[in-house]
């Protein structure tokens, strides 16, 4: 066999780290809160088995041939219900579906971005993005969150430092509701003022908004999109959370720009997004059966939540703090300085338990003292065993 010579960024992948928490996850005994994926029963398997049938017997000419690189039109119309919920009131023509949120970050990117151009991150920030563009050859600047969001005012600062040596950055990466790995939600204050930042400064938003509807609290997620007056914001959705991540079905608002780019581009790369996966989201909203379905959802990840946050409260010891997640997936929690969080990580594994460490999240590797808990697929009594099992290493890690 010939040699293989891997791209730079092929390359440059952490295959190893994610791989070993991975094939740890599956030992026999593990407990596991590291992947952010939904429980078993989430899915609503007889519904799309109803569907899938009625679809291929009635309607074949609609998912069988090629289909629009910009989506099905019912499928659109679905998303501008959705958006609706969310604060943004937007036409059909402005959407593009995707296979997935990710899907639609990278094809933005590749039609924005050149190499060695700007775009600002935070920190820290969804892993899977982190990967796929840390060796893409942009030059990535970070700005920190804290309980309410991306640090706008630390990112002015950066824009005026970045302006003052004559680089523009073209992007900001955000996440706006329930972050991750953060648990965080962008405060209101901030959500009216990112805009403005972004037109001030001459650059995009991509507002990745893919938890926005499992919302256990009573708080503010109007998306930033709702209070974007100049097309500065390109909101990112997805129904691989409210639905299934395996459809694969996402989307993007972009300008109308954008959209005629896109449908020139994206029968480069896969033709698009299946018609039947789309077909599928746009029949599950036929009289409302998926706003009845995503309220069950959360009844199911919310009692996960407090079955978490309890643990927490009970076994971590002091010195030890958490976010509190309104929504969403995960718990962000932060161990003191001096904690060395790879043996912290080694000694959970000897308790049969693993997670995610604060390094996949930051472009530096480091874990700055957090790691990631996920709530989103145990059942409670798991998830209780789980949380005290990595308190009990924390322990024994402090008074090394």
């Amino acid at each position: 066999m010939s040699s293989v010579y891997y791209s730079k960024w092929a390359s440059g992948l952490r295959k190893s780290d994610i791989s070993k928490i991975l094939k740890a996850s599956k030992e026999p005994g593990v407990l596991s809160l590291a992947p952010g994926v939904p429980y078993p029963d989430a899915y609503p398997t007889d519904k799309v088995a109803e569907i899938i049938e009625s679809i291929v017997k009635n309607e074949p000419e609609i998912i069988f041939p090629y289909g629009n690189p910009q989506g099905t039109l019912r499928c659109r119309e679905s998303i501008v219900y959705r958006m609706k919920k969310r604060g943004v009131n937007v036409t059909p023509d402005r959407i593009v579906t995707t296979s997935g949120s990710q899907n639609a970050t990278d094809m933005l990117l590749r039609m924005i971005m050149n190499p060695g151009d700007t775009m600002i991150i935070e920190a820290p920030t969804f892993l899977g993005v982190l990967d796929s563009i840390k060796n893409s050859g942009y030059n990535l600047v970070e700005v920190p969150i804290d309980n309410e969001g991306i640090r706008t005012d630390v990112l002015r600062d950066t824009l005026d430092r970045l302006k003052k040596d004559c680089i523009h950055p073209k992007i900001i990466y955000l996440m706006s509701n329930y972050h991750n790995p953060a648990g965080i939600m962008i405060s209101s204050e901030r959500r009216k003022e990112l805009p403005r930042i972004a037109q001030e400064f001459d650059c995009m938003i991509l507002e990745d908004d893919a938890y926005a509807e499992l919302r256990y609290d009573d708080v503010d997620q109007t998306a930033v999109k709702a209070y974007d007056t100049d097309d500065s914001v390109i909101y990112l959705g997805s129904f691989s959370k409210i639905v299934s991540p395996g459809l694969r079905v996402g989307w993007a608002i972009v300008p109308e720009e954008l959209v005629q780019t896109w449908n020139t581009c994206r029968p480069m790369f896969d033709v698009g997004s299946p018609a039947i996966n789309q077909e599928i989201i746009a029949e599950l909203h036929r009289n409302d059966w998926l706003d009845s379905y995503i309220e069950n959802l959360k009844k199911g990840y919310s009692i996960r939540r407090e079955a978490m946050m309890s643990a927490l409260d009970e076994f971590m010891p002091d010195g030890v703090s958490w976010t509190r997640a309104h929504g969403g997936f995960y718990i962000w929690v932060t161990t003191p300085d001096g904690i060395d969080l790879d043996s912290l990580f080694r000694t959970a594994v000897k308790k049969r338990v693993t997670y995610f460490t604060g390094n996949f999240f930051y472009l530096d590797h480091q874990h700055h003292n957090h790691f990631r808990l996920c709530f989103s697929r145990p059942d409670e009594d798991t998830i209780t065993e789980a949380v005290k099992r990595i308190a009990e290493a924390v322990k024994e890690e402090m008074v090394k």
